[in-house]
């Protein structure tokens, strides 16, 4: 029987939620539990719309056989939270963790998710704890402040991926137990990354991860001239690059690692050039500024972040094109450590 139960965004066609959630699941797993991603899948959540619904995508197929392959999912789509409920009962699930990313956002059109807040399985579970959530932008719980304070009363440890959630949860009188790093900086990608060729290719390039606009991409080009390497859009079309719109979480992963510069707009692309010890810079034309820059003043990175001037240009920041981990990989490695003593601690 499997001892942590993990729920969070891993079905998302998103790179990082993937990741994020894949990432936990191999923490725990090497901290010794026996750990199952349960495969709580709300009907129209995450779902693909419109046209889009109607077209195959080789992204999203990708992503999808992704997570059923590398994820230690629960048999069964579980589509409701009244599914999760009973399938927690029925194994025996006595430890729950709500993992990363922004799963207590509570969405507008459909409010707050309890499922998200491990208010599933009753008194059979012994512990519930938070792995890094994130209410995004949200900065308190508003009408929903009630039921969050309820469910979360019911944690055996609380811990959180940045201020605003930090600030959100306190506002409840509910205590944090501490902040912690994204799990995407807890694990080692050796196991999805061993026998790559793409790695040790024979040309060099920057990649550029996330979406962007005209001045980053004009940034992009103007990095990878200075650096002479070409550019790779990894995820992404880009004017005037070699675009890889359709890699999959696997590809994503190892364009990344093979970079000899990362240009990105992505929270978990900033995170996860940090956990492979690559050069970078994050920049602001993906609207989440925000994450990036409460990541970069936690690890003391803030000049990694690049803000447009007033014409709407990226500066031409030389000295930022190298990067040594130095200084920074035991900084980091020190928060590391007190992530992985939280969840040793709060699990047991």
């Amino acid at each position: 029987m499997p001892s942590v139960g993990i729920l969070t965004f891993h079905h998302v066609h998103n790179f990082g939620a993937v990741m994020q959630a894949w990432a936990l699941a191999n923490t725990l797993s090497r901290l010794g539990h026996s750990t199952e991603v349960i495969n709580y899948r709300p009907k129209g959540v995450h779902a693909r719309t419109g046209w889009r619904a109607l077209v195959p995508s080789i992204g999203h197929w990708k992503m999808s056989r992704f997570v059923e392959r590398q994820l230690p999912l629960s048999p069964a789509v579980l589509p409701t939270r009244q599914d999760v409920d009973a399938y927690v009962r029925s194994r025996n699930i006595d430890k729950l963790v709500c993992g990363s990313d922004q799963v207590w956002m509570v969405d507008g059109r459909l409010g707050l998710d309890a499922t998200y807040f491990l208010g599933v399985g009753g008194d059979a579970v012994k512990k519930r704890v938070s792995y890094a959530p994130s209410c995004g932008s949200m900065k308190s719980f508003g009408a929903n402040a009630e039921e969050a304070r309820d469910l979360l009363s019911r944690f055996s440890a609380i811990s959180v991926r940045d201020e605003t959630t930090r600030g959100a949860v306190e506002a409840l009188g509910i205590e944090v137990s501490t902040r912690v790093v994204d799990p995407t900086l807890l694990t080692d990608f050796g196991a999805l990354l061993g026998g790559s060729t793409r790695r040790r290719a024979r040309r060099e390039y920057l990649a550029v991860v996330g979406k962007t606009n005209p001045a980053a991409e004009r940034f992009a080009h103007w990095a990878a001239k200075r650096l002479g390497v070409e550019v790779v859009g990894v995820g992404t079309r880009l004017t005037g690059a070699d675009s890889k719109p359709f890699v999959g979480p696997r590809e994503w992963l190892e364009y990344i690692a093979g970079a000899r510069f990362v240009v990105t707009s992505l929270f978990h692309g900033a995170a996860v050039s940090l956990s492979l010890r690559r050069p970078f810079v994050a920049v602001d034309s993906a609207g989440r500024s925000f994450k990036l820059t409460d990541l970069f003043r936690f690890l003391e990175i803030e000049e990694r972040f690049l803000e447009p001037d007033s014409a709407g240009s990226y500066p031409n920041a030389e000295n930022l094109l190298e990067m040594s981990y130095a200084e920074l990989g035991p900084r980091i490695q020190r928060r590391v450590d007190e992530s992985m003593t939280f969840l040793k601690g709060a699990l047991g």
